[in-house]
């Protein structure tokens, strides 16, 4: 007798993976789905002897493509387990028998269990009598399952808003902790004995941050020379134990003023247990030498939010953006469709802002991905990725690229970069005077450095926000799409390129935002 077919379908590609391994040792043969769409696709092309779906997938959930599978002709009598771990009460228990599961077994079921019911379910198979059609009773099942689920993803959403507004609080709050705190930060690259340093750093050394150039050297000479040669026997110790060091110490400002520093740093190491990084804080307490504790928790905590946030929060989201998009194809009421519209709208805002603070993090806490590449390449997948937008095609763009050699520098980054100096100039478009219009060009000049500009005929920047328009969540106006983020990230993407961003701007005219990359 040949092996029976499995059809498993599952969003998450972890739980797919452990499940397809257990069957196939089983002797099976296993076809996969990542969503209910998917499967029923599988279904009208393969010869499946029975499905294993769960419940809370995008595009098509699992309630739905039971139904579905129900009452179509050729597919009524295949056999259909629900294998879930959201919708676990006996009331869904029982809405999944009515539409026509056969089987309903909780995650994470036993593996003897779950064998051993697939072998049962096999067995005993659906009389087609019984499957031919879905009564009435249970289409009605359908629509109060439907309005449930839409309630529950409105009771998400409202959650979701509620988690995103404590997270730019915890956010603003740590900023705000950051200068309170007089906290700085520097990075040493071994490689290309590039030194970074916060604003905050300069500020707590006296240091000009425009006239001065920073530097390891520099780092070690502001140390109280009665202090120097502890803090170099304590770096030159972490370097051999591999270990982080923590040590207080005293500095010396140029007026002669005395500072108690706590300096915290770590090596980075290569393959080759070589060096590649040296990097840290240095917290003032001279005043307050509690501060380093309340900070460090502070950080600690807000990486953890954000890491879980964006785990926790992103699942629904797409969840629920594969609804909306299911019952816009469903639904022809359209009132239900407006609403289905704002839910959509409201879920990819959240989505973009996620994104944008993952994005953000992981820009900051790794090194660039240095190959070689056309500069031509990013600005067509940026127009590719900008088609998305709302009214795109009412904006007038322009590209210019002079740049006909391959460039050396971050792909990734750079496409950051430019992705979101073009949202940014056509969000803020001004459609109410002319049409919008914006000019992407490139040119590369003899020292080796690539030039990117964004200019666009939009509203300008006032002069009460030109000094804000990196920070983080700001937005120009109350009224403003956007998350406020995109420049934030921008920012932070041509720091780490060790590039430099200007912009010239003009009420009511527009702004012109220059990159200037390194690229040799």
């Amino acid at each position: 007798m040949s092996a029976r077919t499995l059809l498993l379908a599952d969003d998450h590609p972890a739980s797919l993976k452990l499940l397809k391994g257990i069957f196939v040792s089983e002797g099976f043969n296993v076809l996969t789905a990542s969503d209910g769409q998917e499967a029923y696709h599988q279904l009208l092309n393969n010869e499946v002897d029975l499905v294993i779906t769960d419940v809370l997938m995008p595009n098509v959930d699992g309630y739905y493509l039971c139904y579905k599978i129900r009452t179509h002709q050729k597919l009524r009598a295949t056999p259909i387990i629900i294998y879930t771990a959201t919708f676990t009460s006996q009331t869904e228990e029982r809405m999944a028998r009515d539409i026509g599961a056969d089987l309903f077994i909780r995650k994470p079921a036993p593996l003897n269990v779950l064998i051993s019911s697939v072998k049962e379910v096999l067995e005993k198979p659906v009389q087609v009598s019984k499957a031919v059609t879905v009564p009435s009773a249970n289409i009605e099942v359908i629509h109060q399952y439907s309005s449930n689920l839409v309630n529950k993803l409105e009771q998400r959403n409202i959650e979701l808003e509620d988690a995103l507004s404590s997270l730019q609080r915890t956010v603003s709050r740590f900023a705000q902790a950051q200068q309170i705190g007089h906290l700085g930060h520097w990075d040493y690259d071994f490689k290309t004995k590039r030194s970074i340093w916060s604003e905050e750093m300069y500020a707590i050394f006296g240091l000009n941050e425009k006239t001065t150039t920073p530097s390891l050297e520099l780092l070690i000479r502001s140390i109280y020379r009665e202090d120097r040669k502890m803090m170099r026997d304590v770096i030159s110790k972490s370097l051999v134990s591999f270990k982080p060091f923590s040590e207080k110490h005293r500095i010396k400002q140029k007026d002669g003023t005395l500072k108690t520093i706590l300096s915290v740093g770590q090596f980075e190491f290569g393959e080759s247990l070589k060096p590649l990084r040296l990097y840290g804080i240095s917290l003032d307490i001279t005043d307050l030498t509690d501060k380093e504790k309340k900070l460090q928790l502070a950080n600690k905590e807000l990486e953890t939010f954000i890491y879980k946030a964006y785990h926790d929060l992103r699942s629904p989201i797409v969840t629920v953006q594969g609804l909306v998009n299911v019952a816009q194809l469903d639904v022809k009421d359209q009132v239900a469709l407006h609403y289905f519209k704002s839910i959509g709208a409201i879920a990819e805002r959240q989505n973009s802002m996620l994104l944008k603070l993952m994005k953000v993090m992981n820009i900051r806490s790794q090194e660039p991905n240095i190959t070689q590449f056309y500069l031509k390449e990013v600005f067509e997948d940026v127009l590719k990725a900008l088609m998305v937008i709302e009214n795109i095609d009412q904006v007038k763009i322009d590209v210019k690229d002079s740049v006909t050699s391959s460039i050396k520098s971050d792909k990734d980054i750079v496409f950051d970069i430019v992705y979101n100096l073009m949202e940014n100039s056509v969000v803020y478009g001004d459609s109410g005077k002319r049409k919008p219009q914006v000019v992407l060009s490139g040119e590369k000049d003899s020292d080796n450095r690539v030039t990117i500009e964004v200019k666009d005929n939009g509203t300008g920047i006032t002069d009460e926000v030109r000094g804000h328009v990196y920070d983080m969540f700001f937005k120009g106006t109350p009224a403003s799409k956007g998350t406020g983020l995109g420049l934030y990230l921008v920012r932070n993407a041509v720091e780490s390129l060790g590039a430099s961003i200007t912009f010239a701007t003009h009420e009511g005219e527009g702004t012109t935002f220059t990159v200037t990359l390194p690229v040799g």
